[in-house]
């Protein structure tokens, strides 16, 4: 006892304080938690048009003439209509190759990376808590990474699993940008960056290629522009990509350096994504 006050009474007391002090605490982390959730969530608005376009023709670009590039660098004598395959305002990105083995959503390596939004059916979410599937339109079932920060977007990586040697095309109409080499593990591989038509604040890097062709100023058009080979490089994840199949990786950056040497540093690697 304690001035006349019961032990039962003070160790009451006591307990009734921490259960409080704990409570608060998790009040505070709740908080934080949904800050960080708020930002991983963020998605890439689409503007009506593009809505409605979409909802009316899955295939945004429309189908042309040329010659449709298949695994191996051959070509096929029909058209290109490759769908959408993710949507950023009112751009909407083509899926760069014809009967891709995959698309793969997961966080960029680079925090100011855009939110993209996916086109297409949801296959599987590893990241519930920081995102929700938006209104799917007809296109190529994806799938949402585990975070690995938990603050960056959820889908600011579009990853997509091709056969080797396959030929890419472009996946947005624009102007190239920038076209330079990098290292990953030992292998030289190709980024090239596209600035859309119409969005000046834009840029749209593609990696993974084998190798292009493109020089900066080149006009390239959506689902036709053969952009170069996808390399060796590959998504080292045995649940993702079991077959060990060659990835390209995709994601939209804002337009930081007239030359793109800024919108992704040549030598950083995605978020242990491709490996040589």
């Amino acid at each position: 006892m304690t001035a006349g006050v019961p032990t039962p009474y003070l160790v009451g007391a006591a307990v009734g304080i921490l259960v409080l002090v704990l409570w608060i605490a998790g009040l505070l982390v709740g908080a934080q938690t949904s800050d960080m959730n708020s930002v991983a969530v963020a998605e890439a608005s689409l503007s009506p048009e593009l809505e409605a376009t979409l909802r009316g023709d899955a295939a945004v670009a429309q189908p042309t003439d040329s010659v449709a590039l298949v695994p191996g660098g051959g070509g096929a004598a029909r058209a290109v209509d490759a769908p959408a395959f993710a949507a950023i305002d009112d751009v909407a990105l083509q899926l760069p190759v014809v009967g891709a083995g995959g698309v793969i959503f997961g966080e960029a390596p680079t925090p100011s990376a855009l939110a993209l939004t996916p086109v297409g059916e949801l296959g599987r979410n590893n990241n519930p808590e920081g995102f929700v599937a938006p209104e799917s339109f007809q296109g190529p079932e994806y799938t949402v990474r585990a975070p690995v920060t938990g603050v960056r977007p959820a889908t600011g990586l579009a990853t997509i699993l091709a056969a080797p040697r396959t030929q890419l095309l472009a996946p947005v109409a624009g102007t190239v940008e920038a076209a330079i080499t990098y290292d990953a593990d030992g292998t030289q591989l190709t980024q090239i960056s596209i600035r859309p038509d119409g969005r000046d604040d834009l840029f749209v890097v593609l990696r993974g290629l084998a190798s292009t062709s493109l020089q900066p100023g080149d006009r390239v058009e959506s689902g036709v522009t053969p952009v170069g080979v996808v390399g060796s490089g590959t998504l080292d994840d045995q649940e993702l990509n079991p077959l060990a199949l060659p990835a390209a990786t995709l994601q939209v950056q804002p337009a930081v350096t007239e030359t793109g040497a800024q919108v992704l540093t040549p030598g950083a690697a995605a978020v242990g994504d491709l490996t040589g």
